[in-house]
């Protein structure tokens, strides 16, 4: 094969090389950008999850409070109508021992709505962190997309380099 072909297939085949990587990397830019958002919606669904899981843990919590409640007060309704009807005195004994019972039971309905809130305050710093996690794989695909453009560019400005240096190789033959 003479010089002259062989140059000319060589930078050819060279330049066809670094076509086919500058679209590759674009295309892998395309992808990193692609899977970046749909990991991000699938994060903001996760987010929105956590939120109506709150939202419903808060729900549950009142309807277990206003349960409690009228549980409790019929309970309390009840014996204090029997202790007046029957005359005991409220200061001493028994009655003492179900008035102090009835402060516990105050105690115990603030720790069921402290607990909702706790749980539902969890439940939503879980969907902080999801739209985080969303926004930071969003940043990250952009990142890998802007270093695939910056790779195909790359293997552009080579191929144009390296079909100058064919075209002036051939000169210098011709």
């Amino acid at each position: 094969m003479d010089p002259v072909t062989f140059l000319a297939i060589s930078t050819a085949t060279q330049v066809a090389g670094q076509i086919g990587a500058s679209r590759a990397s674009s295309a892998a830019g395309a992808a990193a950008i692609q899977t970046a958002e749909y990991n991000q919606s699938i994060r903001e669904r996760n987010a929105k999850v956590a939120e109506n899981e709150a939202a419903l843990r808060e729900r549950v919590g009142e309807g277990q409070v206003d349960d409690f409640r009228r549980k409790y007060a019929a309970l309390q309704a009840t014996a204090g109508t029997r202790y007046r009807a029957s005359g005991v005195v409220a200061s001493s004994g028994t009655p003492l021992t179900v008035l102090f019972d009835q402060q516990e039971k105050d105690e115990e309905e603030k720790y069921i709505r402290l607990n909702t809130a706790s749980d539902a305050a969890g439940l939503r710093e879980r969907g902080v962190n999801q739209r985080l996690a969303g926004q930071l794989t969003l940043i990250e695909g952009r990142q890998r997309q802007i270093a695939a453009k910056t790779q195909s560019r790359s293997d552009l400005f080579g191929a144009l380099t390296s079909a100058a240096f064919g075209a002036y190789r051939y000169r210098q033959i011709t």
